[in-house]
C-alpha cells in the first residue's frame, strides 16, 4: 500500500503544463531573440578506463542500457536508429562501413563525469543540475594516418581520433512540491554539423544541430578539455550552449547555411 500511495505522488506533466507547474518557482526571464536556452557542464574527476570519456571505455561501452531500460526501445527501434545514423554519415562525411580507418558503435558517456544542465531559461534548475544522458552513433577515425572524407566535406583530411556523432540528449527533471515529486524528461536529437576534431592541446570543438519535438530546431556548440590529474584521474571539462532556434529569430527559419569548419 505504501508503494501505491507512493506512486501516487508521482506525476508525469506534458510540456506545456510543465512551466505553469513549476511557475512559482521558476525564473520568467529567457535570453532576447530565442526560445529557449540551455547551458550542459561536466567537470567531475574519475578513473578514466582508456583515457575516454565513455562507461567502461570506448571500445565496451553501449548504449543498450539507455536504449532498453530508460526508452524501452524494441530491438527494431533501436535497428531503426542505427540505419538512420548510417544515412546522415554517409551523406554528411561521406563515410561508411566499408571505410577504411574508422570503427562505428553506438556508445554512452559515463555518468561519472557529471554531464548535467546547470541552467535553463525559464527554469530553476538546482545547485547540482538535472542529469541527463548523452547516447550516440559515432564513427571514431583510428588511422594514424587519417581519413579523407567525402559528402559536404569531400577531400577533407581528418586526423586519427576525430570523431562524429548522431546521438541524444535525455535530461531527467525532478521537482518536489510539498509531498508531491513531478517530473518531467526531455529528449533532444543531436548530429554533428563538423568533424570533431581533436585541436592542439587536445580540446575539441563541439558543433551540432538539433531537433525536439518540444523546442523545434537549435543548435549546440561547445568545447571540451581533457585534463590528467596527478592522482590518475581525468577530468573532461565540457561546457555546452543549446540554442532554440538555431541561430536566434534575427536569422529567417531555413536561411541557408554552408560549414566552413
Amino acid at each position: 500500500m505504501l508503494a501505491v500511495a507512493m506512486s501516487l505522488l508521482t506525476y508525469n506533466v506534458s510540456a506545456e503544463n510543465y512551466e505553469e507547474a513549476f511557475s512559482f518557482n521558476a525564473p520568467t526571464v529567457k535570453p532576447e531573440n530565442y526560445n529557449k536556452v540551455f547551458t550542459y557542464i561536466a567537470d567531475n574527476p574519475f578513473y578514466s578506463v582508456d583515457g575516454s570519456f565513455f562507461t567502461n571505455g570506448f571500445m565496451n561501452t553501449n548504449a543498450n542500457y539507455f536504449f532498453k531500460i530508460v526508452m524501452h526501445r524494441t530491438d527494431a527501434q533501436i535497428a531503426a536508429q542505427r540505419a538512420e545514423a548510417l544515412e546522415f554519415f554517409e551523406k554528411r562525411f561521406g563515410l561508411t562501413l566499408n571505410t577504411p580507418g574508422v570503427f562505428f558503435k553506438d556508445v554512452e558517456i559515463t555518468p561519472e563525469i557529471r554531464y548535467r544542465v546547470t541552467d535553463e531559461s525559464r527554469e530553476a534548475v538546482p545547485a547540482d543540475g538535472f542529469y541527463m544522458d548523452d547516447v550516440a552513433w559515432v564513427y571514431s577515425v583510428v588511422n594514424p594516418t587519417g581519413v579523407t572524407l567525402g559528402g559536404e566535406f569531400s577531400g577533407r583530411v581528418v586526423p586519427p581520433g576525430t570523431m562524429f556523432a548522431f546521438g541524444e540528449y535525455y535530461i531527467h527533471r525532478t521537482k518536489k512540491i510539498g509531498k508531491r515529486t513531478i517530473k518531467h524528461n526531455s529528449l533532444i536529437h543531436y548530429q554533428s554539423i563538423k568533424p570533431l576534431t581533436p585541436e592542439p592541446g587536445g580540446f575539441v570543438i563541439l558543433a551540432c544541430e538539433l531537433s525536439s519535438e518540444e523546442y523545434g530546431e537549435g543548435m549546440a556548440m561547445g568545447v571540451v578539455t581533457p585534463f590528467a590529474l596527478t592522482d590518475g584521474r581525468m577530468v573532461y571539462n565540457i561546457t555546452t550552449t543549446l540554442t532554440f532556434p538555431k541561430w536566434g529569430k534575427s536569422v529567417p527559419e531555413g536561411e541557408g547555411w554552408k560549414p566552413i569548419m
